[in-house]
Formats: structure tokens, sequence, C-alpha cells
């Protein structure tokens, strides 16, 4: 299709409208290009640059919340939450922003609106391990137990890589071994795993052999290097029987669902076997 225009006062127009549109692209351009450039110094008067330059960015008043909230020198958390606030009234579907809103507002001892925050979070971004395991760990320090496990249990279920701070953190508000494995671990070879070395380094020797027992009700297949550390410590805590047990255990565990032999097949495998084998026996004699 092609415009034609009758007269030089309708080319005229056409022009001068195009020169304004267009230096309204560039100013727009070179406005964000500034805010952006402002944002980057990680400064106070850098964000709040940003967020002069461009009101309508909710992440510029998002950096300009933390930085009041983080900041070590000169804190202010009524301004972090001011920020906040006003990001969240341009993008409210943000996770990220209402769960650093809630750590503001429990910081000022309001957990009423700490709470509705978590909540929030929880609304907008229902499966994210990070707004699970924040929220989670806000119910512990209200000693909401059931509640606060089952949203670890999320996050660890989400993010297994937390598996052993889970636990760590549970384990220091409620000794409870078993409510643990119940509510605030998922069933996996691996956050078990994570749990045992937690329990492990604190020589935390029955809690760890609890959790092995419910591990090997799974009937996994395990890798024996995992459980070799675990054996060693009960050799050296002079449990003979549990290391008896444990390694016998982790052996057979170890070649469940495949026709090798581990003599045949993993001769450093054996001569680990043979060697804890000796030990166990010295200690025990």
């Amino acid at each position: 299709m092609v415009l034609r225009l009758s007269s030089a006062a309708a080319r005229l127009t056409l022009v001068f409208v195009a020169f304004i549109l267009a230096t309204m692209l560039s100013y727009s351009s070179i406005r964000n290009a500034l805010a952006t450039y402002d944002s980057g110094l990680e400064t106070q008067a850098g964000y709040e640059r940003a967020a002069q330059l461009e009101p309508l960015d909710p992440e510029h008043w998002f950096l300009l919340g933390r930085y009041w909230q983080y900041n070590l020198e000169d804190p202010d958390v009524q301004r972090a939450i001011s920020a906040y606030r006003t990001s969240l009234a341009l993008d409210p579907r943000d996770a990220s922003v209402w769960l650093d809103l809630a750590t503001a507002y429990e910081s000022q001892g309001d957990l009423r609106d700490a709470r509705e925050a978590f909540l929030q979070a929880k609304r907008v971004y229902p499966v994210s391990a990070e707004v699970s395991w924040r929220y989670g760990n806000f119910l512990l320090r209200q000693n909401e137990l059931p509640a606060a496990f089952t949203e670890i249990r999320q996050a660890v279920s989400v993010d297994p890589k937390r598996a052993a701070e889970a636990f760590s953190r549970c384990w220091r508000v409620d000794p409870d071994i078993q409510a643990i494995l119940d509510h605030a671990l998922p069933p996996t070879v691996p956050v078990y795993l994570d749990a045992i070395r937690e329990l492990d380094a604190d020589a935390a020797i029955d809690p760890a052999l609890a959790v092995w027992n419910r591990l090997t009700s799974l009937h996994p297949q395990l890798p024996l290097s995992r459980v070799i550390p675990f054996v060693d410590s009960l050799v050296q805590a002079h449990r003979i029987d549990d290391a008896h047990r444990v390694w016998d255990q982790a052996v057979a565990l170890a070649v469940i669902g495949t026709p090798l032999r581990v003599a045949d097949n993993d001769s450093a495998g054996a001569g680990i076997g043979q060697h804890f084998r000796r030990n166990i026996a010295g200690m025990g004699a």
C-alpha cells in the first residue's frame, strides 16, 4: 500500500510527526540506558537516580529497596519497605520482592505483615523452592513446626541440594528424628544420605542410624563410597555390631539390581570391604 500525500502541507505534517516520534523514542532509549547505568553503580545515589529516570520500572524500586535493607553501613528498613511496596504496586507478581518485603517486616517485628507477604509469594510462585524454603524457615522461627516441615519438605523436593541444611535446621529446633523423617524430608536416597552425613559430622550416632534404617527400607542401590565414612565413624565410636550391620547392608544394597558380582567386577570395592572387615574385627577383638 502506497500512501499518497496530496499537498506539501500534508507531507510536512508527516515529517514533523515522524520527527517527534523519533525524538521520543531516542529520549526513551537514552533514559533507559542512563537508568541501567546508574543502577549498575550499586550505590544509593545510583539506585535513586535510576528510579527517578524510570519510575514505572519495578526492578529499579526493588533494587533500591534491597540497598536500604541490606546496606551494612546505613540500613533503613522503612525506606526499604516503601521501595518494595512501590515495586509491587507496579508488578505484584514478583515473588522475590514479596520475599524481601516479608524479611523486612519480620526484622521490624511485624510478624503479621511478614506472614502475609510470605503467603503472597506462595500465591505468586507456589512451586518455588526458594519461596517454600524462606517461608518454612520463618515458620520454624515461630515454632510452627508442622507447617514449617511441610514447606521445607516441598523446598527439598524441588531442590535436593538443600537437604543437609534443611535437616540441620529442623534438627536444631526439634530433635525428634522420626518427626523430621516423616514430615520434613522427602524419602529419597540423596536426601537421606545428606542427613546421615550431617548427623555423622555432629557425632549423633543413634539419629544417624535411625536415618540409615529409613534409607534401607527404600531398598535403594547405594554407592559404597557414600557409606564408608559413616561405617568408619561407627568403628571409631566402638559401635562394632552397628558397623558390621551397616556395612553388610550397604554391600547388599550396592549389588541390588545388577547381575554382576562385586568380586568379579569391582576389585576396588571388594578390597575396601576386606579392609573394613579387618578393621571392624580388630576393634571388636
